[in-house]
């Protein structure tokens, strides 16, 4: 048997490892998480309303903090395992795993929009904000002047402000540039999820080979019993 699974042999090492490295991911992520957060506050803060079915709303923000941080705190409880292994231990990070390989699943699948939905929340958000005088920091942020152009000041008689390009011939609304903006968070959503989906499902299996390997490797007695028997004189 133990020639027959020693070609997935997992060192305490490896787990140990494997997992820092985990921890530093998480640690890059919930970076991104808080740059996604500092942007919505920014630029958006007023129109939560506006915000439910897009990345950036609170409840995915919240959601994917729990989840990192979770994913953090279950990495170091798999270098504990690896240092001091218990089958309480490796029972409890595989079952943290299937929770969390759950929710970041969830939190991919649901980036994914209609194109034509997504371009109208985006647009009823940007009209929002334009209603609340709200657009100077992303007409700032994105280059560009009012909802459609200049004309939205021109027809509402309102004075664009200086971090506006209202004055250059080139200048061109936000729709269009606010809808691939916020379009780029939701692949970054999107992605983060899948690649923290696939680190946890590898912890996962290098965890259960691991503790595999405990059980297969670690009880020598076993094998000296069976050569004593061997030993003895038959008659």
């Amino acid at each position: 048997m133990v020639r027959l699974l020693s070609w997935c042999l997992i060192s305490s090492m490896l787990v140990i490892e494997y997992n820092v490295i985990l921890l530093a991911v998480n640690f890059v992520l919930m970076l991104v998480l808080i740059g996604h957060v500092d942007v919505k506050q920014h630029t958006m803060d007023n129109s939560k309303m506006y915000l439910s079915s897009l990345g950036i709303n609170d409840l995915t923000c919240v959601l994917r903090g729990f989840c990192l941080c979770c994913c953090m705190l279950n990495a170091v409880l798999g270098i504990f395992a690896a240092k001091y292994p218990s089958i309480l231990k490796c029972a409890s990070y595989v079952l943290c795993c299937l929770i969390l390989l759950f929710y970041a699943a969830c939190i991919a699948g649901s980036r994914f929009h209609d194109e034509a939905n997504y371009r109208y929340q985006t647009a009823m958000l940007l009209q929002n904000l334009w209603s609340l005088s709200r657009t100077d920091d992303i007409e700032e942020l994105l280059d560009c002047c009012g909802k459609n152009g200049v004309i939205d000041y021109r027809l509402t008689n309102r004075t664009w402000s200086k971090t506006a390009c209202c004055e250059l011939p080139d200048c061109t609304g936000c729709e269009e540039k606010f809808y691939k903006y916020l379009y780029k968070f939701e692949q970054e959503i999107a992605r983060d999820n899948i690649i923290l989906f696939v680190l946890l499902l590898v912890g996962m299996l290098i965890m259960i080979f691991y503790y595999k390997d405990v059980k297969v490797m670690g009880d020598p007695y076993e094998s000296e019993s069976s050569s004593s028997d061997a030993d003895e004189p038959t008659g």
